[in-house]
């Protein structure tokens, strides 16, 4: 017989997954076909066409249960994935093609029936070729007709969508379907140079528990990013030489951790070639409609997505050294709050031995992005011994120690 399994309601097609409509056989594990003809290997039996068809037709239904769906799915037509079916006494594998794939569970079709609950591990093709076996559970079965069932599987841990499944950057990739706006917390930086910008941001941001700073230029920017912003958005403003990218890769430059994210109503092919290499964790399509702004920001201070220069804690769960992570915020601040000192009186000396402390002693509580950041500024510092050349590079460290003590506490 034969199962459909899903996580959640069926949806039209979605614009903000590029890509092949089918990842071809090609994209799939080795020896997935049959040797006698072209139909996957897959418990259904179904070609890629005839999947096509069948998945078209259950996405041109309509149901009411997205009201209830925590994240955004997306297309992930695979004809064949290799899943191991966890039992008391050991383990089974069977081929089954998948129709969708989200942040929190995947839809595979399947041709037995599988009760809630039962434990399964689904070898997910990556968008580089590598695969991944991901460990869920069923948590719905619903007979549909005939030998079809309908089946949501629910990965143990959220995944990053965009491994897996081709996202357009530059439109909306975000993962959760929605989010309550008093949920999020903390401050961002707001870089823009318009008066109508920066009102237009302040306006929807007061359903939000966050603190908004703002900057209208380079100079002000690097001033508030001292701060240690969870989070920066930048106007991609192109009229001026502080533009989006380059922009985004000064604050890169001077050692700020924090997600980016580039707000661009341009997005062109020639636009899409010069923000490529911006270092952005992130785009915000323009005009922000402000259920996408709330999205994107969840996406880094809420889900805590993987990000560009994000500083996370690289300790294993189990590790004795985590222990020691709210002394080790308490010391950063302190180096911090030295590095400032010596930025003051002009004392080389003194922020050399700040620097080594913390390229010292950041690797061992897992911050090795931060260790590699103090060790270039000492690089700097020590060709010159002159904190005015070095001046850029040492408050990008300490804005990254307060930034990292912040998340470390």
């Amino acid at each position: 017989m034969i199962v459909l399994l899903q996580i959640s309601d069926d949806t039209d097609s979605d614009s903000r997954f590029v890509g092949p409509e089918m990842i071809t056989m090609s994209s799939t594990p080795r020896n997935t076909t049959r040797s006698s003809g072209t139909t996957p290997r897959n418990s259904i039996n179904l070609d890629e066409s005839s999947l096509r068809k069948l998945f078209d037709a259950l996405d041109a239904k309509k149901s009411n249960t997205s009201i209830n769906r925590q994240f955004v799915r997306w297309p992930y037509r695979v004809a064949t994935v290799e899943l191991r079916i966890n039992h008391d006494t050991g383990t089974s594998t069977v081929y089954v093609a998948c129709r969708n794939l989200s942040a929190g569970g995947v839809a595979i079709l399947h041709r037995a029936f599988l009760h809630t609950g039962t434990s399964l591990d689904v070898a997910l093709p990556k968008v580089n070729g590598d695969r991944t076996y991901v460990p869920g559970k069923v948590v719905r079965c619903q007979h549909l007709a005939g030998t079809v069932h309908e089946i949501g599987v629910k990965f143990e841990k959220p995944i990053e969508a965009k491994d897996y499944v081709r996202i357009d950057p530059f439109a909306d990739g975000f993962s959760l379907e929605r989010v309550n706006p008093e949920d999020l917390k903390g401050t961002i930086l707001y870089v823009a140079d318009t008066e109508l910008d920066q009102s237009l941001m302040r306006q929807m941001m007061r359903e939000t528990a966050l603190r908004v700073l703002n900057a209208t230029d380079r100079a002000s920017a690097a001033a508030r990013a001292a701060e240690a912003p969870d989070l920066i958005i930048i106007e991609n403003t192109f009229e001026s030489a502080d533009c989006g990218a380059n922009l985004c890769a000064a604050f890169r430059e001077a050692g700020v951790d924090c997600p980016i994210l580039i707000a661009t109503a341009d997005t062109s092919t020639l636009m899409r070639a010069k923000l490529a290499n911006a270092a952005a964790d992130a785009f915000l399509p323009k005009p922000i409609r402000k259920e996408v702004l709330f999205r994107a920001l969840a996406e880094f201070l809420l889900r805590g997505s993987s990000s560009t220069g994000g500083p996370s804690c690289s300790l294993p769960p189990g590790d004795p050294h985590r222990a020691l992570l709210p002394t080790f915020a308490s010391q950063l601040k302190a180096h911090a709050s030295m590095l400032e000192q010596a930025i003051q009186t002009d004392n080389p000396e003194l922020a050399r031995s700040i620097c080594f402390q913390i390229a010292g002693s950041a690797p061992l509580m897992g911050f090795e992005r931060l260790s590699a950041s103090a060790e270039k500024t000492l690089q700097v510092l020590s060709a010159s011994m002159n904190v005015g050349e070095a001046l850029t590079a040492l408050k990008g460290l300490t804005s990254a120690c307060l930034f990292t003590a912040r998340k470390a506490a």
